[in-house]
Protein backbone atom coordinates (compact mmCIF):
# COMPACT_ATOMS: atom_id res chain seq x y z
CA UNK A 1 0.00 0.00 0.00
CA UNK A 2 2.78 2.47 0.87
CA UNK A 3 4.56 2.00 -2.51
CA UNK A 4 1.31 2.88 -4.29
CA UNK A 5 0.86 6.05 -2.26
CA UNK A 6 4.53 6.94 -2.75
CA UNK A 7 4.25 6.39 -6.52
CA UNK A 8 1.11 8.50 -6.70
CA UNK A 9 2.71 11.25 -4.66
CA UNK A 10 5.68 11.35 -7.01
CA UNK A 11 3.42 11.33 -10.05
CA UNK A 12 1.14 14.03 -8.69
CA UNK A 13 3.94 16.30 -7.50
CA UNK A 14 6.24 15.92 -10.49
CA UNK A 15 3.83 15.75 -13.41
CA UNK A 16 3.38 19.47 -14.13
CA UNK A 17 7.09 20.15 -13.84
CA UNK A 18 8.09 17.18 -15.96
CA UNK A 19 5.45 17.84 -18.59
CA UNK A 20 6.64 21.38 -19.18
CA UNK A 21 10.37 20.96 -18.55
CA UNK A 22 12.67 21.85 -21.41
CA UNK A 23 16.32 20.78 -21.36
CA UNK A 24 18.71 23.74 -21.30
CA UNK A 25 21.00 24.07 -24.32
CA UNK A 26 24.71 23.48 -23.74
CA UNK A 27 26.61 26.56 -22.54
CA UNK A 28 28.24 27.08 -25.95
CA UNK A 29 24.79 27.22 -27.62
CA UNK A 30 23.16 29.60 -25.15
CA UNK A 31 24.16 32.61 -27.22
CA UNK A 32 21.02 33.62 -29.12
CA UNK A 33 21.09 33.79 -32.90
CA UNK A 34 20.45 37.24 -34.45
CA UNK A 35 16.83 38.24 -33.88
CA UNK A 36 16.24 35.35 -31.51
CA UNK A 37 16.99 37.25 -28.30
CA UNK A 38 13.58 38.91 -28.47
CA UNK A 39 11.74 35.57 -28.57
CA UNK A 40 13.53 33.94 -25.62
CA UNK A 41 11.76 36.03 -22.93
CA UNK A 42 8.50 35.56 -24.81
CA UNK A 43 9.00 31.79 -24.90
CA UNK A 44 9.90 31.72 -21.20
CA UNK A 45 6.76 33.67 -20.38
CA UNK A 46 4.70 31.30 -22.55
CA UNK A 47 6.16 28.25 -20.81
CA UNK A 48 5.47 29.77 -17.37
CA UNK A 49 1.86 30.47 -18.35
CA UNK A 50 1.47 26.93 -19.69
CA UNK A 51 2.82 25.51 -16.42
CA UNK A 52 0.28 27.58 -14.53
CA UNK A 53 -2.53 26.33 -16.77
CA UNK A 54 -1.40 22.74 -16.22
CA UNK A 55 -1.31 23.22 -12.46
CA UNK A 56 -4.77 24.79 -12.43
CA UNK A 57 -6.10 21.99 -14.62
CA UNK A 58 -4.65 19.26 -12.38
CA UNK A 59 -5.98 20.92 -9.24
CA UNK A 60 -9.42 21.23 -10.81
CA UNK A 61 -9.50 17.62 -12.01
CA UNK A 62 -8.23 16.15 -8.74
CA UNK A 63 -10.46 18.45 -6.72
CA UNK A 64 -13.55 17.17 -8.49
CA UNK A 65 -13.10 13.65 -7.06
CA UNK A 66 -14.78 12.19 -4.01
CA UNK A 67 -12.41 10.85 -1.34
CA UNK A 68 -13.27 7.29 -2.41
CA UNK A 69 -12.39 7.99 -6.04
CA UNK A 70 -9.19 9.80 -5.03
CA UNK A 71 -8.21 6.60 -3.22
CA UNK A 72 -9.19 4.52 -6.25
CA UNK A 73 -7.04 6.77 -8.45
CA UNK A 74 -4.12 6.34 -6.06
CA UNK A 75 -4.52 2.56 -6.19
CA UNK A 76 -4.83 2.49 -9.98
CA UNK A 77 -1.76 4.70 -10.48
CA UNK A 78 0.20 2.63 -7.98
CA UNK A 79 -0.75 -0.59 -9.79
CA UNK A 80 0.30 0.92 -13.11
CA UNK A 81 3.62 2.01 -11.60
CA UNK A 82 4.60 -1.53 -10.62
CA UNK A 83 2.96 -3.48 -13.46
CA UNK A 84 5.37 -5.22 -15.86
CA UNK A 85 3.04 -4.27 -18.73
CA UNK A 86 0.80 -1.39 -17.60
CA UNK A 87 -2.70 -1.43 -19.09
CA UNK A 88 -3.57 2.27 -19.34
CA UNK A 89 -6.72 1.64 -21.36
CA UNK A 90 -8.03 -0.83 -18.80
CA UNK A 91 -7.10 1.50 -15.95
CA UNK A 92 -8.88 4.45 -17.53
CA UNK A 93 -11.96 2.28 -18.20
CA UNK A 94 -11.96 1.27 -14.51
CA UNK A 95 -11.89 4.93 -13.53
CA UNK A 96 -14.66 5.76 -16.01
CA UNK A 97 -16.90 3.13 -14.44
CA UNK A 98 -16.31 4.51 -10.93
CA UNK A 99 -16.85 8.21 -11.67
CA UNK A 100 -20.20 9.81 -10.86
CA UNK A 101 -21.84 11.92 -13.54
CA UNK A 102 -20.89 15.08 -11.60
CA UNK A 103 -17.24 14.01 -11.40
CA UNK A 104 -17.24 13.06 -15.08
CA UNK A 105 -18.78 16.39 -16.12
CA UNK A 106 -16.33 18.37 -13.94
CA UNK A 107 -13.36 16.55 -15.46
CA UNK A 108 -14.58 17.01 -19.03
CA UNK A 109 -15.31 20.70 -18.40
CA UNK A 110 -11.87 21.25 -16.84
CA UNK A 111 -10.26 19.56 -19.83
CA UNK A 112 -12.22 21.65 -22.31
CA UNK A 113 -11.37 24.84 -20.42
CA UNK A 114 -7.69 23.89 -20.33
CA UNK A 115 -7.62 23.22 -24.07
CA UNK A 116 -9.43 26.47 -24.86
CA UNK A 117 -7.10 28.51 -22.64
CA UNK A 118 -3.93 26.82 -23.89
CA UNK A 119 -4.96 27.27 -27.51
CA UNK A 120 -5.64 30.97 -26.89
CA UNK A 121 -2.27 31.31 -25.18
CA UNK A 122 -0.53 29.59 -28.09
CA UNK A 123 -2.31 31.79 -30.64
CA UNK A 124 -1.36 34.93 -28.70
CA UNK A 125 2.27 33.85 -28.63
CA UNK A 126 2.19 33.07 -32.33
CA UNK A 127 0.61 36.46 -33.14
CA UNK A 128 3.16 38.35 -31.04
CA UNK A 129 6.13 36.63 -32.66
CA UNK A 130 7.97 38.64 -35.30
CA UNK A 131 7.58 37.31 -38.85
CA UNK A 132 10.15 34.70 -39.86
CA UNK A 133 13.24 36.21 -41.47
CA UNK A 134 13.23 33.68 -44.30
CA UNK A 135 9.92 35.09 -45.62
CA UNK A 136 8.04 31.86 -45.09
CA UNK A 137 4.96 31.58 -42.88
CA UNK A 138 4.60 29.57 -39.72
CA UNK A 139 5.62 29.92 -36.12
CA UNK A 140 9.14 31.02 -35.24
CA UNK A 141 11.84 28.36 -34.86
CA UNK A 142 11.56 26.64 -31.51
CA UNK A 143 7.93 27.64 -30.97
CA UNK A 144 5.88 24.81 -29.48
CA UNK A 145 3.18 23.34 -31.65
CA UNK A 146 -0.38 23.34 -30.42
CA UNK A 147 -1.92 19.90 -30.87
CA UNK A 148 -3.84 19.59 -27.63
CA UNK A 149 -7.37 18.37 -28.02
CA UNK A 150 -6.91 17.40 -31.64
CA UNK A 151 -7.64 13.91 -32.80
CA UNK A 152 -10.07 11.93 -30.70
CA UNK A 153 -12.35 12.69 -27.77
CA UNK A 154 -10.92 11.38 -24.52
CA UNK A 155 -13.00 9.96 -21.70
CA UNK A 156 -13.02 11.41 -18.20
CA UNK A 157 -11.09 8.36 -16.99
CA UNK A 158 -8.38 8.92 -19.61
CA UNK A 159 -8.14 12.61 -18.72
CA UNK A 160 -7.98 11.80 -15.01
CA UNK A 161 -5.34 9.14 -15.45
CA UNK A 162 -3.29 11.39 -17.72
CA UNK A 163 -3.46 14.26 -15.22
CA UNK A 164 -2.43 11.99 -12.34
CA UNK A 165 0.44 10.24 -14.13
CA UNK A 166 1.75 13.10 -16.24
CA UNK A 167 1.20 10.99 -19.35
CA UNK A 168 -1.41 13.33 -20.82
CA UNK A 169 -3.02 11.52 -23.72
CA UNK A 170 0.10 9.79 -25.03
CA UNK A 171 -0.87 6.31 -23.84
CA UNK A 172 -4.47 6.33 -24.98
Amino acid sequence: MKPAIFALSLALLGAPTLAAAQPAPPADQQQAAPGQGQRDPQRAQFMQQMRQLHEQFRASVLGSLTPANRQLLANVVGQLAIAPQPDFKGASARLDRALSSNERNSILTASQNFHTQSKALFEAMKAAAPPPQDGQGGPPPGAPEHRMGEGHQRTAGQILLGAATGEGHHRF
